[in-house]
């Protein structure tokens, strides 16, 4: 399991040059080894705050608006928007050095629109998007393939804690 230390190395690595240069800053970082090692740090520029996590594996980056900080959107979904291209994306998991690459290609976008007021006018489509992606994910929850894969996921979980209590 990939701990606390070995999760910053992985930021640090994707976002170095952003770091180095003062263009993003760590704001903070957790880390749950109880909760399957998830853990996440956020990056902060004046324009945007940048949460990169892991969630039982898998990797997401997210972004939000300094004054909401409480709405995060995926940085996919957020890029999409602000360069007026139709969602399609289900799953939003993302390693950070493709994070890292998506957000140097658009980082003049990213700080002009949020800077300029295109978040207020964004964020209405921004949520009607996250919806629609939370309804396909249901749909797909409740496909046969879908219950398959969170059998799946669900008898790995189990298999942990049942390692776990056998070391206890």
């Amino acid at each position: 399991m990939a701990t606390d230390l070995e999760f910053m190395k992985t930021v640090q690595a994707a976002f170095g040059p952003e770091l180095a240069s003062g263009t993003l800053h760590i704001v903070s970082h957790s880390y749950s080894e109880e909760s399957f090692g998830n853990a996440d740090a956020i990056l902060a520029c004046p324009e945007f705050r940048l949460c990169l996590s892991r969630n039982r594996s898998e990797l997401f980056a997210e972004l939000a608006h300094p004054k909401f900080p409480e709405e995060w959107y995926a940085l996919q979904l957020v890029v999409r928007a602000f360069r007026g291209e139709e969602e399609t994306e289900h799953n939003y998991a993302i390693d950070f050095e493709a994070a890292a690459n998506l957000l140097r290609a658009d980082h003049e976008l990213l700080t002009q629109r949020f800077s300029k007021g295109w978040w207020r006018l964004k964020r209405a489509r921004l949520r009607r998007l996250k919806e629609e992606n939370t309804t396909r994910v249901i749909k797909w929850l409740q496909s046969p393939e879908g219950k398959k894969q969170s059998a799946e996921t669900k008898a790995r979980i189990e298999e942990v804690r049942r390692r776990r209590n056998l070391k206890q």
